[in-house]
């Protein structure tokens, strides 16, 4: 079964038409689905989804930004996108127990989070720093041992202007689809943890009231509102 997972991803990345990440929306989305299934419902899945598959859509511009997907060589740009999604989805969360509508935006801009993070282990060059030929190495500065990267490692790192974690984006034609697999894992787990680290940092900034809101953005109503942008 595994083995047929990887001959469908490598058939799609043969007939993708660009090169710019080798996960299209829907390959978000099933990482998405598989990361958020039990702790979140079906509605806020899609809501999730909905922010991510955003982040695809040409008409918006946001296919053209490339620090939504990792893929300019501007590591603190793309990591300052990062930080302001996170941002917006805990301002936004504030509301999300007493309004649908807030409760729809934190999610939606949680799935354009996720979207950019999943997107960091596909388009840089991290896979190559923490494996050799496919296995996990000693030396690493990131973190080998959990293989997710170091956020705060690497902020740190990039104050110094020389980040040893660059932009490269996997394609079949430049790496294996073990690589892609691994990536697609990584981009999993990841995922996982943005949602644990969006709980601890509405636990942190919203106190008693924070149940609530996890309780909300988990199993709460959400209605789309008419201008997502404020």
């Amino acid at each position: 079964m595994k083995t047929l997972k990887i001959l469908i991803l490598s058939l799609f990345l043969g007939l993708s038409p660009t090169p710019a990440s080798c996960f299209d929306a829907a390959t978000h989305n099933e990482i998405i689905k598989e990361a958020l299934s039990g702790a979140l419902s079906e509605d806020n899945i899609k809501t999730v989804m909905a922010g991510a598959s955003l982040q695809e859509q040409d008409e918006t511009d946001n296919e053209g930004e490339p620090q939504r997907h990792f893929n300019i060589d501007n590591m603190k740009r793309c990591c300052d996108y990062v930080q302001h999604e996170q941002a917006r989805v805990i301002s936004f969360a504030g509301e999300a127990d007493k309004d649908s509508s807030m409760c729809y935006k934190a999610l939606f801009h949680f799935g354009m989070l996720l979207h950019t993070v999943q997107n960091f282990y596909s388009n840089t060059n991290y896979l190559s720093l923490i494996t050799n030929n496919g296995e996990l190495t000693s030396d690493d500065p990131y973190g080998a041992t959990s293989s997710l990267v170091d956020w705060s490692q690497l902020f740190a790192d990039l104050k110094t202007e020389k980040p040893q974690i660059k932009i490269a984006v996997l394609t079949d034609k430049t790496k294996r689809t073990t690589d892609i697999e691994l990536a697609r894992g990584m981009a999993l787990r990841e995922s996982i943890r943005q949602w644990n680290y969006i709980e601890k940092l509405i636990a942190s900034k919203y106190g008693k009231s924070s149940t609530d809101i996890v309780s909300a953005l988990k199993k709460g109503a959400v209605e789309k509102p008419s201008d997502l942008s404020q």
